[in-house]
């Protein structure tokens, strides 16, 4: 992760990224719960949850790339930020812990297949 030259500035990714608005299972503390997906990409990915949670923190997340079978990994929550569109609820952004070849190449197919039409984040 590169830092801009501005301190208040906001980081630059390493990995691009994709909407994605599927639903999320999430393991966290023994409790498995479903969550609404919002970005995904290589490295990690974000989705909405009901309350915070505190960063550095181990999840296993588990997932379906669209046209491909399940995709479950190990992650450590990287931040947790308030959802200001939807009050009440947090954005968890997670970074994936080291992935199988595989997975990430179908990640990575998924993140780069984005249509010109669909924004990028």
């Amino acid at each position: 992760m590169q830092k801009a030259s501005n301190p208040h500035s906001i980081f630059k990714r390493r990995y691009p990224r994709r909407i994605y608005t599927n639903t999320v299972g999430v393991l966290y503390r023994g409790q498995y719960t479903l969550a609404q997906g919002s970005a995904l990409g290589e490295g990690g990915m974000a989705f909405h949850w009901p309350h915070s949670l505190p960063v550095e923190q181990g999840a296993v997340v588990t997932f379906k790339i669209p046209g491909n079978a399940m995709i479950s990994v190990r992650s450590e929550i990287r931040n947790c930020k308030v959802d200001l569109e939807n009050p009440g609820s947090f954005i968890i952004g997670i970074q994936f812990l080291p992935l199988p070849i595989a997975e990430k190449r179908r990640i990575r197919a998924f993140v780069s297949s984005r249509l010109e039409s669909e924004p990028s984040i």
